[in-house]
């Protein structure tokens, strides 16, 4: 069966969701396509090749989702939620993305419009892209981290697991890390990304 390589990049991203990225291997791609494996390098050399276009591919919604045309913090506000959003749309879709560093179409569309806002915002070239970077960067960790936990431990009886072991490891020591164990385990994960993104922008400055 001749296949393409939108086939083959639609079903590698829904195999991410059923079998994470540690499952999903150049071997059980083949198998559900139905084509033996020699067969997918035709269209990918190798597996990073493959997770270097599905990161492209999985972040094509984020640029529409980002109305351009408003004040620059909004815009680069809307652009960090939009991609976390998208980034948990699949299972382990941050930890796909991370360090492709791929130059495709929408990652260089995601790029060219945090630039365009930090730019707006009268920072200098290399400013801007150490921040572009930064932001980025940010939404990234926080959404791995974000995704691992939700996997881990999910739902009340895991949570109450981890604080016994929380409570366990700590052993009577670490008194700030005790006091705060509650907020710790909050879970409240669009607060403190928004609280992060508050905490981003007030670091951000436009030259004298």
């Amino acid at each position: 069966m001749a296949i393409d390589k939108q086939t083959v990049l639609r079903t590698a991203l829904t195999l991410l969701d059923e079998v994470g990225s540690d499952g999903l291997t150049m071997r059980v791609l083949a198998k559900a396509l139905n084509v033996q494996a020699p067969t997918l390098y035709w269209h990918f050399p190798s597996k990073r090749d493959l997770l270097d276009q599905m990161a492209d591919a999985l972040i094509a919604p984020v640029a529409g989702m980002v109305n351009v045309t408003t004040e620059p913090d909004d815009v680069l506000w809307s652009l960090a939620t939009a991609l976390r959003a998208t980034l948990l749309s699949r299972r382990d879709g941050a930890r796909v993305y991370a360090g492709t560093y791929v130059m495709g179409e929408n990652v260089l569309a995601v790029a060219d419009i945090a630039l365009a806002a930090l730019l707006c915002k009268g920072l200098t070239q290399q400013t801007a892209v150490d921040a572009m970077f930064n932001l980025v960067s940010y939404v990234l960790g926080f959404t791995i981290e974000e995704q691992g936990f939700r996997e881990r431990w999910s739902g009340e009886e895991s949570v109450e697991s981890v604080r016994e072991q929380f409570i366990s490891a700590m052993g009577g020591r670490f008194p700030a890390l005790s006091q705060s164990l509650d907020a710790v385990l909050a879970g409240d994960f669009d607060a403190r990304f928004e609280r992060g993104l508050d905490a981003f922008f007030g670091g951000l400055s436009s030259p004298g």
